[in-house]
Order: structure tokens, then C-alpha cells, then sequence
């Protein structure tokens, strides 16, 4: 059905329940079609009604999983409010996690290391029993969240890279270990153990919640550069992701990678493992070579402006968001990252995209 724009669309009918932190409220608009729709015709390969947003999706961690609590406010995305009094603590393999309010989020207590020995993990840590974890409780208490017209990503935080870190809480040993023959073998035993948990734990999220999509964390990056080459991302990582992402698409769901720092020489291992989508970290990742080389193999999350939030000039507020749909909706594979961008962004974006994939 084709739907020509009307000014009304752009009315504010309500809010939506989802808080998430440095965010403001999300607005509801009187779309045509929900956000949730809208938002995974861009994953089903179909041409959107309006210029997908990352507001189009919520983030959703239920509390059964320890690490939700253990992650904080950055893990805590559910329809009970975190409590900043009791976050932090252990993980799901028993790595105590210390919040630190001033980045309002948590790292591994400092000299505690669960995993002296990387080559002998196995004496040191216990897989969780994913199946004793509360999933019907929690189904019930969210039943409301889930249910709000966004599309929803089941969060799993500390993917491979991070999982190996956090256990041994010591990176320079992780990267070492990653090239070094000795150690390899270690590792690669760990991650293909790990991927069995994660496995679970979408078969899980896919039983008990009406979820859409998988958003698993790996940083791989720094500001400057990724952490390893694409050559031992491919040889250490890729496998073990692509078994996740496998799982995920075996159970009906998108999977949409998180993975901060400058990355992009590490998109084609995303490629190859399987990920539909990635947004990246602004600035120092180059989205424009990206969409231009990789656009047709990966959705990718994009900022439309680089004006400040509170910006005054309309004028060149309305420039950038008509060169930035021109640039990228025509594909279809291409969402706003509105984080910290003025809110008549957010307008300005829809009108010109509806037109756009309207014909008007």
C-alpha cells in the first residue's frame, strides 16, 4: 500500500516507555505504520515508509540475566528502573563488576583476576545454567515494554573479545594471546564454549520475549585504530561470530553488532560472520567510505548532522538533513543515529524521506 505523506504524521500522540541513559524521552508520532514496521522492512530488504531512526527500536536486557545488574545503567534496559544502589556485582561467570558513576556504566574490579592461567581457563570458570535464570518471570513483568510499537533488540552484553578480557581482566595478555600459537588453542576452546551459552540464551530470549533482533556487544576498537588486524579478527573471531549471528537467523531474528572504536578495516569480518547491521562510533569512523563500499552488504547506523543539539540555524540544520537523505535513504539500508542531535532533526528527516520514498 502506498501512503502519501500528510503534515498530521507529524503530530505528537504520546510517549513511549523506554528510558534509556543520555537519551531524552521518545516521542510517538502519529505514523502511518508503527516504528517497529517501519524499522524491520529496512532488515527484510523492503523499502521503508520513512528513513529508519535507532528510535524506531528499543533496547531491551531483561533483569534475569546477571549481567544486566552486574553492567549497570548501560546494561539495564527493561520496565523496571535501575537501581544505581545496587548495580554492579557479579557477572554470569562470577566477574565482579564495579559501577562508576561518573561514565555512568561499569568495569571489572580492579586486581581481581578470575583467570590467572588463559591456557587452563577450564579450572577456573563455570558456564552458568541459563535454563535456572527467571525468563517466564521476567516475560510477565515486561509484557507492557515489549509491546509498545518499536522494534525490540535483546541486548547481550560482553560478547567474544570482551567476555575473554573481562574473565582475565588483563587486555594486553588477551591481545597477546590472540597471535601467539601457544595460547591460541586456549582461546579458541573458550569462544566455541561461549557461543553454546549464547545459543542459549537466544533460544531463550526467542521463547519467552517477542523480540526482533539480537544486539551483541564485541569493542574491538580504540580511537585510533582496531585493537587487532582483520587477518586475526578473521582467523580468532569471525567463526565464533558467525555461529551467533547463524543462531540468531536460525530463530527468525536480525542480529545488529555493537562494537566501538575505529573499526571499520574489521567490517568485512562483520560481513563474513553474518551481521546485518552495524552503527559504529561517529568521527572516527569513516561512514561515508563505508556506505559507499560495504552499503549493499550491511545496514549501517549514520548521523545525519554534525550541528549541536541545541543548535539555532535552521537554515543549514535543513541543508545537512536534505544532503544526508539524498545522500543515503535512497538505498534503504542506511538508520539515523539520532543520539545528541537537535530534535527538528528528527522532523525535518521523516518529512523528507516519506516524500522521497513516496514519489512526491
Amino acid at each position: 500500500m502506498r501512503y502519501k505523506f500528510d503534515s498530521k504524521e507529524l503530530e505528537i500522540v504520546g510517549t513511549y516507555n523506554v528510558d534509556y541513559p543520555h537519551a531524552p524521552q521518545l516521542t510517538k508520532y502519529n505514523t502511518p505504520i508503527t516504528p517497529k514496521e517501519n524499522y524491520l522492512r529496512m532488515f527484510k530488504g523492503e523499502k521503508p515508509l520513512w528513513m529508519p531512526a535507532h528510535t524506531d527500536n528499543q533496547y531491551f536486557g531483561p533483569n534475569c540475566l546477571p549481567d544486566v545488574i552486574a553492567r549497570g545503567p548501560s546494561g539495564s534496559f527493561n520496565a523496571e528502573p535501575v537501581d544505581l544502589d545496587h548495580v554492579g556485582g557479579p557477572d554470569m561467570f562470577g566477574v565482579e563488576w564495579v559501577y562508576v558513576p561518573a561514565v555512568n556504566g561499569s568495569m571489572p574490579k580492579p586486581g581481581v583476576n578470575l583467570v590467572p592461567d588463559l591456557e587452563h581457563w577450564e579450572d577456573y570458570i563455570t558456564f552458568p545454567d541459563v535454563n535456572s535464570w527467571d525468563w517466564e518471570g521476567d516475560a510477565e513483568r515486561n509484557k507492557a515494554f515489549i509491546h509498545q510499537g518499536l522494534a525490540t533488540s535483546f541486548v547481550i552484553h560482553n560478547g567474544l573479545f570482551e567476555r575473554l578480557v573481562a574473565i582475565t581482566n588483563n587486555m594486553e595478555n588477551v591481545l597477546m594471546a590472540l597471535i601467539d600459537e601457544d595460547q591460541k588453542p586456549a582461546v579458541h576452546r573458550f569462544f566455541n564454549r561461549l557461543c553454546d551459552l549464547y545459543e542459549d540464551i537466544i533460544c531463550n530470549a526467542k521463547k519467552w520475549f517477542d523480540i526482533d533482533i539480537i544486539w551483541f556487544h564485541d569493542d574491538w576498537g580504540s580511537q585510533i585504530n582496531s585493537l587487532f588486524s582483520l587477518d586475526t579478527c578473521r582467523e580468532m573471531i569471525m567463526p565464533y561470530l558467525k555461529r551467533v549471528a547463524d543462531c540468531a537467523h536460525k530463530n527468525g531474528l536480525y542480529i545488529e553488532f555493537h562494537s566501538c572504536g575505529r573499526n571499520e578495516n574489521l567490517v568485512p569480518a562483520m560481513i563474513e560472520a553474518g551481521i546485518d547491521a552495524w552503527r559504529g562510533q561517529p568521527v572516527i569512523n569513516d561512514k561515508k567510505m563505508l556506505f559507499e563500499k560495504y552499503g549493499d552488504k550491511i545496514i549501517l547506523g549514520i548521523e545525519p548532522t554534525k550541528l549541536p543539539a541545541d543548535t539555532e540555524d535552521m537554515a543549514q540544520l535543513e541543508k545537512d538533513c536534505r544532503e544526508f537523505v539524498e545522500r543515503y535513504a535512497v538505498s534503504g539500508r542506511v538508520y539515523c543515529s539520532m543520539f545528541k542531535m537537535p530534535p527538528k532533526a528528527r522532523d525535518l528527516i521523516y518529512e523528507m524521506s516519506r516524500k522521497l520514498y513516496a514519489g512526491e
